[in-house]
């Protein structure tokens, strides 16, 4: 009778625990879905850099692979005509960039969900820690800087969006319009009737070679306007959401004495004593609201390092791709012998791999700048009211911030504005010597 009984309490112990569990994944599953969706994740899923068919992003490295070798044989024969040579060069390294793209974002999927997890469960809960007018305070620095989030994610995305149909749609119908888009010359094998020309090794004249070209650079062109956006939109989107909590972790340890009385009079329900410097009460809940801090801190520490793996390969090629396509764009532009078209779609690609690297180069300072200033907030509280119970808080807070959150391309540099005048001085330092050596 006895072994019946523990039987049941342990099979429903189990069972507990099975729909526990089972309810704490569906509530990650809500939860990565809800950040999803706030962080533009359709345009992950476009690109084939997370979620959808991975067949599809298979095919797609494949497809681009093959591309690429054409284009870089363009480059190999386009020797007497620069703006083809320039245009190639300058969408093998994009391409390149985009195949690597997907390879990174599919390998580090967990990263990714971890990233979007936090963000779906607003990160930390303080629980009784925080009073009313410090939760709506949070809730505004919240509501402002998502919206400040949602006008660059949309105006990077219009911009984008702006190059990419010029490029396929206003630049060839200019070229139709000029006289200058039907060229019968393929002797060399170069189809240029197309918004960047290549080499395509089907030596025929049939306007059907001309739709498998086109359907060919048109289907990439799409595929990789996903993938730009993907892994411009998700760094932009990651990186604010960790700014805004570091803003408000600065303000919760600000804050911490605040936090404190809210919490002694949840618990005792009493007035605050008169010397709260000595209460020991009181200074049970300054601790419990430093610690809470602290493991605030903590998540925000394993949030960045998932949101560095994520982007450490990346952000090397983007930055040595950047000071590459700098140079070549403003090399097109002004050059001469080339079409008014091709300096005109370079001239957009300049503006927006300009803001594209100052994007990237701008979080990684203010990640670090947040970071820092954690210490100094804790240190402009009334800690000294407390420093007994305070010191021990202050000093690992001030240990941890000492070890900067610093962006890295690769290991090799790390992203910061610095960064960005170093990359846009190369490239400029590439273009004259190419006008040099032009000359």
């Amino acid at each position: 009778m006895s072994n019946n009984i523990v039987k049941k309490v342990i099979s429903l112990k189990k069972k507990e625990a099975e729909s526990k569990k089972r309810n704490e994944n569906e509530q990650a599953v809500i939860s990565v879905n809800n950040a999803f969706k706030a962080s533009y994740g359709y345009l992950l899923t476009w690109g084939g850099l997370f979620r959808g068919s991975m067949l599809y992003s298979t095919f797609y490295v494949l497809w681009t692979g093959m591309h690429i070798g054409f284009l870089v044989y363009t480059v190999c024969i386009s020797k007497n005509d620069l703006g083809i040579l320039f245009e190639a060069a300058h969408f093998v390294v994009l391409l390149t960039n985009a195949c690597l793209g997907v390879v990174n974002h599919r390998y580090h999927k967990d990263k990714i969900e971890f990233i979007l997890k936090c963000i779906g469960d607003n990160f930390f809960d303080y629980g009784h820690t925080i009073d009313d007018e410090l939760s709506e305070e949070i809730e505004q620095i919240r509501k402002y800087r998502k919206e400040i989030k949602n006008f660059l994610a949309t105006g990077f995305i219009i911009a984008i969006l702006f190059v990419g149909s010029f490029l396929t749609v206003a630049r060839p119908l200019y070229d139709i319009m000029v006289g200058t888009y039907f060229e019968s010359d393929r002797s060399d094998g170069i189809v240029r009737t197309l918004p960047v020309a290549f080499w395509l090794p089907i030596q025929s004249e049939g306007i059907w070679v001309n739709i498998v070209a086109a359907f060919d650079e048109y289907y990439i062109i799409i595929g990789t306007a996903g993938i730009v956006l993907g892994v411009d939109i998700s760094y932009l989107c990651f990186s604010h959401e960790l700014c805004t909590e570091l803003e408000i972790l600065g303000l919760t340890l600000k804050k911490f004495d605040q936090r404190a009385s809210f919490l002694y009079k949840f618990r005792y329900g009493t007035k605050l004593p008169k010397n709260m410097e000595n209460d020991y009460h009181f200074n049970k809940c300054v601790e419990e609201c430093l610690k809470e801090s602290v493991k605030h801190h903590h998540l925000l520490l394993n949030y960045f390092n998932c949101h560095y793996t994520l982007n450490y390969i990346m952000l090397l090629a983007l930055l040595l791709a950047a000071t590459f396509m700098l140079c070549l764009s403003g090399f097109i532009f002004t050059s001469d012998g080339v079409l008014l078209s091709s300096k005109l779609t370079f001239l957009l690609f300049l503006a927006s791999e300009l803001c594209h690297t100052f994007i990237f180069c701008w979080y990684g300072e203010q990640i670090y700048q947040m970071n820092n200033n954690l210490g100094d907030e804790l240190y402009r509280s009334k800690w000294t009211h407390y420093s007994k119970t305070v010191k021990n808080y202050i000093l690992i807070m001030q240990a941890r911030c000492n070890k900067p959150l610093r962006m890295s391309a690769g290991g090799f540099m790390e992203i910061s504005l610095d960064t960005y005048s170093n990359v846009v001085s190369s490239a400029y330092s590439y273009f004259s010597l190419l006008r040099a050596i032009r000359e």
